[in-house]
């Protein structure tokens, strides 16, 4: 499957195509396999199973899987601190591993996190089911434009570009424009980012005389932010591009992208013969149904969760909504709707309400006056919690018309948010240099100035 930019193909048909019930047994043999070797082999898991008087050898069924205890990214945190420099969750050692990642946080010691080589070679074969099903193939030339630190998401996917016989042109320690430039001079066909720097190359380009629409690009292809799957965001890369734009989700415990929208580009379609994904109730800590909000539980039963990382109802913080409506693209897998609607260590309590950082982003990029680059501020200078929004114009808007857009926008937002807030209009290029190197700055841009917050 070339790089047509059309509704791509299927990697692996037969386990992309199961019925409820074949998905069913699959995950349910997969794990007990997995339990019972976590069981013999993992001093981490036999101490949770035990904390939480649980027999994992009486989990047999997806039902039972809710008895196990939940795990997070600080028992890992905690693990390493104990037990460095891998802690004791892993099923490597350091003598028998093949590469090494670490988490992509900005603040403290990232977390280590170690594949072998078959656990490695598995992460390309998983990526290889989102690239394909995105039209990435043999005629694809990608641009990679990312820094290859220890961050996994690229490398990950650098690796799966090669499985499906593309062509990586890897655009690291570089600049933006010269990264417009490697588009023209290379003939990509093809790159993968953040949706902001999707946004911010392409006006990069415009800057330099460069309409990127009529580059060879037909695919662009984003995940680490929400905005992909956000209706106002797609639609402004896909017009700024001239291309169709593709969300996936993965994270760095789970070692690659496990979700991805095919060409229906109808919501992001779960690995479920790689990966079990529960979703339950934030508060209540039940299941809920297709439809509901709930927060993402994982479960890998992949090659990496046997051989490398296990995660066994792992806490994403990633709030989402499930469909089981079948997908014109032929995979019967579930599918987010939507992608990512919030992360729970993002909520904003405002005057009661829970607040979002997408919630905002959603708003703002409905406006072709605004640039993608925005920023909200929430502080309590006295018994009221206030919010200040500042986004910048789109290049070339006229300053006359500022105090009418402010207008508008603030209805926007506080119809959008339920929530009033003061709204300031910066001119371009005062906010988004604030976020040029920050990964992930779609979530890091609410800012939080109150001594309580909540």
């Amino acid at each position: 499957m070339g790089s047509n930019g059309g509704k791509g193909g299927l990697w692996n048909r037969p386990a992309e195509t199961l019925s409820r019930a074949e998905y069913v047994r699959l995950q349910e043999a997969k794990l007990r396999a997995l339990l019972d070797k976590l069981n013999r082999e993992s001093p981490f898991y036999r101490r949770k199973f035990k904390e939480a008087g649980v027999d994992p050898t009486g989990v047999r069924t997806l039902d039972d899987l809710r008895r196990l205890p939940t795990t997070d990214k600080e028992d890992h945190r905690h693990s390493q601190l104990e037990k460095p420099p891998l802690g004791d969750f892993h099923l490597v050692s350091l003598q028998n591993g093949a590469k090494l990642h670490g988490s992509g946080g900005t603040t403290g010691k990232p977390l280590l996190y170690l594949d072998s080589l078959r656990s490695w070679n598995w992460v390309s074969e998983v990526w290889a089911y989102c690239l394909t099903a995105q039209g990435v193939g043999p005629s694809s030339v990608v641009l990679m434009p990312s820094g290859y630190n220890m961050f996994i998401g690229f490398w990950g996917a650098h690796h799966g570009i090669e499985k499906v016989g593309g062509i990586t042109v890897p655009a690291g320690a570089t600049s933006t424009e010269r990264r417009v430039e490697m588009i023209l001079e290379f003939g990509c066909t093809n790159f993968i980012c953040t949706p902001s720097y999707a946004i911010h190359m392409g006006e990069t380009a415009q800057k330099m005389g460069i309409d990127p629409a009529t580059t060879p690009i037909v695919g662009t292809h984003h995940a680490a932010e929400p905005g992909a799957s956000i209706p106002a965001t797609k639609r402004r890369i896909e017009q700024l591009w001239g291309a169709k734009c593709y969300d996936n989700y993965g994270m760095v415990e789970l070692g690659s992208s496990i979700m991805y929208e095919c060409g229906e580009r109808s919501g992001m379609h779960i690995m479920e013969d790689q990966i079990i994904a529960e979703f339950i109730h934030p508060e209540t800590r039940q299941p809920v149904k297709a439809g509901e909000e709930g927060e993402i539980i994982w479960t890998s039963i992949g090659v990496r969760g046997f051989e490398a990382l296990p995660l066994v109802r792992y806490r994403s913080k990633d709030l989402a909504v499930y469909t089981e409506e079948p997908c014109p693209c032929g995979r019967t897998t579930r599918r987010l709707v939507g992608g990512i609607r919030g992360k729970l260590d993002d909520i904003k309590k405002v005057r009661g309400v829970n607040l979002f950082p997408p919630a905002i982003e959603s708003t703002l990029a409905r406006f072709e006056e605004l640039s993608h680059e925005w920023e909200a501020v929430i502080d309590r200078p006295r018994e009221l919690d206030t919010i200040t929004v500042s986004v910048e114009a789109s290049p070339g808007y006229p300053r006359e018309r500022w105090p009418d857009l402010t207008e508008r926008v603030a209805k926007a937002l506080a119809s959008a948010i339920m929530l009033s807030c003061e709204v300031r209009i910066a001119p371009p290029g005062e906010i988004g240099p604030r976020y040029a190197n920050v990964l992930k700055p779609g979530w890091k841009r609410l800012i939080d100035k109150r001594d309580v917050p909540f």
